[in-house]
C-alpha cells in the first residue's frame, strides 16, 4: 500500500476534525478514505449514466427515444444494480 502525505491547509483541517467527531470516524486516515471511496463511486456512476444515456442502442432496448428524466430514471436504476453486482463480487477490503 502507497502513503500518501497531504496538507489540507487550517479550514478543511477543522472541518475533518469537526465531522470526526460528529460522525464518529476513529481517524483522518479512515475519513479520508470513506470520502474518496464515495467521491470514486459518484464518479463512476455519473460516467456509467452519461456513456448509457449517449448510447443509442441502449436507449433504444430501453424505449427511450428522447431521453426524458423518466428515462434517464431507468438508466439509473439499470447502471446502479450493474455496480452494485460488481461490487458485490469484489472481495472483501482489509483494513
Amino acid at each position: 500500500m502507497d502513503v500518501i502525505s497531504l496538507r489540507l491547509g487550517k479550514k478543511l483541517d477543522s472541518v475533518v476534525e469537526k465531522d470526526l467527531k460528529e460522525f464518529n470516524y476513529s481517524t483522518k486516515t479512515e475519513y479520508i478514505r470513506q470520502a474518496i471511496r464515495e467521491l470514486h463511486d459518484k464518479l463512476s456512476t455519473e460516467k456509467a449514466i452519461m456513456t448509457l444515456a449517449r448510447n443509442k442502442s441502449f436507449a433504444k432496448r430501453a424505449g427511450i427515444k428522447e431521453p426524458t428524466e423518466e428515462g434517464y430514471k431507468r438508466i439509473r436504476k439499470e447502471v446502479g444494480q450493474k455496480i452494485l453486482n460488481r461490487f458485490k463480487s469484489l472481495p472483501a477490503e482489509k483494513s
